[in-house]
């Protein structure tokens, strides 16, 4: 079988009656750009940043010009794809740069190796399988389900008041103060992961925010992508990899999780295996540009990804060249009974409670899901760790966070009604 990760659009049911020929000409471009970034990315010496964006520009520039020559060869001037594409192109030029500078900076800082076993053995989990699992304690979290009520009946409200729509999400951020934030803080940075994740990535990484999400039965934003042809939705639908690589994200289960409730779900390895790193930068820039495209906010169904249920769009998308067409959430696009849907459902690992009730995963990098809860509800919380803001805001940043998270909820509960009163 070849790739698993690589969809042939012109084969598939809701593309075939127009997209161009499968012939992925044009991968030697991603390929050598994955070659060229590899090399500077493995160079252990930290370099001035003029020197990182001269290599990028003799070196790798030249290929995602050759992107944008493949596209204005295919498509024509009309071809409401061309400004999309190239867009994509320069965005995804722009990432690389990003990304090659604060791994730079990773190399400048040079982040020191913990001597605790359970780390470096969470940093090779990380790099061999793309996650790691924890278990916290039980009678801990659910002292923090209590304390985190308000917020619980938020979401319940929501849940109850948006079922006929099938809502897209169902979470809220919660606020990094007090004693609650204090007490999950502690519990997450008691596994070792936020230690452990700085060290793999190799550059300071912060726990950026954390999010309660609620998933119920009433939910149907991942469904019926291509019911309009009959096709029924994906028996893989929702894998897929997260738009930004600089974020690693963990999830805690609040509530028992089985496999009848959808647990947060895996491919191991995936970041092995996948056609060509680069590439699938490109296709989640492609993503977010072509969003705008035919998504008409007055439609009146949840599906995540609205431009792929319009004709239209599908039409369009079909044009472009085969090597340059993809999603970052491949997984709707999969056909059921297919030898490619067969691999990746027979590879999925579901991360049940009984495995662990924490998992953290670089959701950039590997291809995961869950959420899809047909019976039952699931509660969990969602952390995402980000690179460190070395600038002055971003030290101020941090200090405020931390003196938020040492205050006594008597004085937030005080200062919340003060300022409710003149707002």
């Amino acid at each position: 079988m070849e790739n698993p990760f690589l969809i042939r659009y012109a084969e598939h049911p809701a593309f075939k009656d127009f997209a161009t020929p499968d012939n992925f000409g044009g991968m030697e471009l991603f390929r050598e750009i994955d070659d060229k970034f590899k090399s500077l990315i493995v160079d252990k010496k930290a370099r001035e940043l003029t020197s990182i964006d001269g290599y990028l520009k003799v070196n790798i520039a030249p290929l995602t010009r050759k992107l944008g020559e493949l596209v204005q060869d295919q498509l024509k001037k009309e071809d409401v794809f061309l400004p999309v594409a190239l867009d994509a192109i320069d965005k995804f030029y722009a990432v690389l740069r990003e990304e090659a500078r604060v791994r730079n900076l990773g190399k400048a800082l040079k982040i020191k190796r913990s001597k605790k076993e359970n780390i470096g053995e969470m940093v090779k989990d990380f790099d061999k399988k793309g996650f790691v699992v924890k278990r916290i304690d039980e009678a801990k979290i659910s002292q923090y389900w209590n304390m985190i009520e308000p917020w619980r009946r938020q979401l319940e409200t929501t849940r109850d008041s948006h079922r006929p729509e099938g809502m897209a999400s169902c979470n809220i951020p919660l606020p990094q103060e007090g004693p609650a934030w204090r007490l999950i803080s502690s519990l997450i940075y008691e596994t070792g992961i936020p230690e452990a994740v700085t060290e793999y990535s190799n550059y300071p990484l912060d726990l950026d925010y954390c999010a309660l999400q609620l998933s119920h039965p009433y939910e149907n934003w991942w469904k019926g992508c291509y019911e309009d042809i009959g096709l029924p939705t994906s028996e893989t639908a929702y894998l897929h990899y997260d738009q930004d690589f600089m974020v690693i994200k963990a999830i805690i289960y609040l509530q028992p999780v089985t496999k009848e409730n959808s647990p947060f779900s895996i491919i191991p390895g995936s970041h092995d295996m996948i056609l060509s790193a680069s590439r699938n930068a490109f296709l989640m820039r492609l993503d977010v540009a072509s969003q705008v495209l035919y998504d008409d906010p007055t439609l009146c169904f949840s599906y995540y990804r609205k431009q792929f249920k319009n004709e239209n769009f599908r039409r369009e998308f079909g044009k472009i060249p085969s090597i340059l067409r993809g999603t970052s959430a491949l997984g709707d696009d999969v056909i059921n009974g297919s030898k490619q849907s067969e691999f990746i459902l027979k590879n999925e690992l579901q991360v049940t409670s009984e495995m662990g009730n924490c998992v953290a995963f670089t959701g950039g990098r590997t291809f995961h899901r869950g959420g899809m809860v047909e019976n039952g509800e699931r509660w969990v919380l969602q952390f995402g760790f980000r690179q460190r803001d070395r600038s002055f805001k971003g030290w101020a940043n941090r200090a405020r966070r931390k003196l938020k998270a040492a205050t006594p909820q008597s004085l937030i509960n005080t200062y919340r009604t003060i300022k409710t009163q003149f707002t």
